[in-house]
């Protein structure tokens, strides 16, 4: 059914190395809440997610603003995905906005939090990684926790771990035309990483993830009435705070988030949740070093 409305934002996602299995995958992205307390935007949001069809929920960090929000983030983190149902299940990473107490409490969660692990999904046909974030980390720091050799979550019903293999290199040059069409192995997996910073999409790229989920900028939360941002708190360049990014052969869905960190509101930056259709075929954009932001939202 059509979801065009309110906080949920359609958006495809063409990746050439998808799993023929997986073209029409439905996944909600769900970013930065930075909840102070219960409100009726997270009550719109819960409403709205219940009436769509979704396979996977993903989260990418920051759901509690500062300390002593953990209880109504957690009571607001829990009412969202009370009503969904997600076929896949729902999987997440931390933000550096939350505390450790928050991430014990997010354990009761029906929610797979994968910190510096990985797991398989869908018969093996989508690894989903996903990268340990600290309050102490730089917002602009490329990291090192997508370089450590990972552990294997421990997965929820139906969940399989993967084996421990190193994650491949990145494609080479002459790998590249094979890479801009629908084509390849089937027996490879869609290798997805959800990390709360979207600057490691530089690292996803050198270890060959085909998708990289992230959030933080807020869209840069306060914008001109042209929609351009002013800051995004990374060391991405400010045409890249927030859409479906390429860099190389590595896709990047930055969401702009649901919350505001601080106390400036959103000026002209709605919040969103993306809810990405993946289909199989031809990257769009150029193999390039640089970054290009295929879609501004």
């Amino acid at each position: 059914m059509p979801f065009a409305y309110g906080l949920l934002d359609p958006v495809e996602l063409s990746l050439p190395r998808l799993p023929a299995a997986l073209d029409g995958l439905r996944v909600a992205h769900i970013s930065d809440l930075h909840v102070r307390r219960p409100t009726r935007l997270f009550d719109r949001l819960a409403n709205q997610l219940t009436s769509v069809r979704l396979d996977l929920i993903v989260l990418t960090g920051d759901y509690m603003e500062d300390p002593g929000h953990e209880p109504a983030a957690i009571d607001v983190l829990a009412r969202i995905l009370a009503g969904t149902r997600p076929r896949l299940g729902a999987f997440g990473v931390f933000g550096n906005h939350d505390t450790w107490d928050l991430r014990q409490r997010a354990a009761a969660l029906p929610v797979t939090w994968l910190n510096d692990a990985r797991v398989a999904l869908a018969d093996g046909q989508i690894e989903l990684a996903g990268g340990l974030t600290s309050s102490a980390d730089r917002p602009d720091s490329v990291g090192l926790i997508l370089t450590r050799p990972q552990r294997v979550a421990s997965p929820a019903p139906g969940v399989t771990p993967p084996d421990t293999a190193p994650a491949r290199p990145a494609a080479r040059e002459a790998d590249v035309a094979a890479n801009d069409a629908p084509a390849g192995d089937e027996a490879a997996p869609l290798r997805v990483l959800l990390t709360h910073f979207p600057s490691h999409v530089f690292t996803a790229a050198d270890l060959g993830y085909h998708l990289l989920l992230a959030g933080h900028t807020h869209g840069g939360q306060c914008r001109l009435p042209t929609g351009h941002p002013l800051t995004n708190s990374t060391d991405l360049p400010l045409r890249a705070t927030s859409g479906v990014l390429r860099h190389r052969d590595t896709l990047a869905g930055v969401s702009r988030g649901v919350g505001h960190a601080g106390h400036i509101p959103r000026v002209f930056c709605r919040p969103h949740v993306p809810v990405y259709t993946l289909r199989r075929r031809t990257m769009p954009g150029i193999h390039a070093p640089l970054i290009d932001n295929l879609h501004r939202w």
